[in-house]
């Protein structure tokens, strides 16, 4: 759901119901991303660029992971990871299960299946350890 605050700025908003047979987690499909364009015409500085908003209705903010049917996560803040070739959060996911799976690859089936926290922290550690799936680059 799209809010309009005071200030005119806009915030999507996250759900998760809480139910006896588990937690339902929704989330909405619009991102924001920043296009850079030029306007014939228009004299800006050297190395300045007229940034304008551009809005998709079709993001994936809700991920999981195949290994782990029981887990998911769901994504807000930056639209995008990346300056020079921007990805959402959803287009690492096959990366991400490929390392898991290694991980994983040897352990008893049950050894398998991640609590909610070792998933957490590895799919931190998996977007922290590249430049490229952080929003440094």
């Amino acid at each position: 759901m799209w809010m309009e605050h005071d200030s005119g700025a806009f915030t999507c908003l996250r759900i998760a119901f809480k139910g006896a047979e588990g937690i339902v987690l929704a989330a909405d499909s619009r991102v924001t991303l920043m296009a850079g364009i030029q306007i014939p015409g228009l004299q800006l500085p050297a190395g300045t660029q007229l940034l304008v908003p551009a809005t998709f209705d079709n993001a994936t903010k809700l991920i999981n992971s195949t290994s782990q049917r029981f887990i998911a996560a769901v994504t807000f803040g930056t639209g995008a990871i990346g300056q020079k070739e921007p990805r959402t959060a959803a287009s690492f996911m096959p990366e991400f299960d490929a390392q898991l799976a290694k991980e994983l690859a040897g352990k008893d089936k049950n050894d398998q299946r991640l609590t909610v926290e070792q998933f957490a922290k590895k799919l931190g550690d998996f977007f922290l350890a590249d430049p490229h799936r952080s929003r440094r680059n």
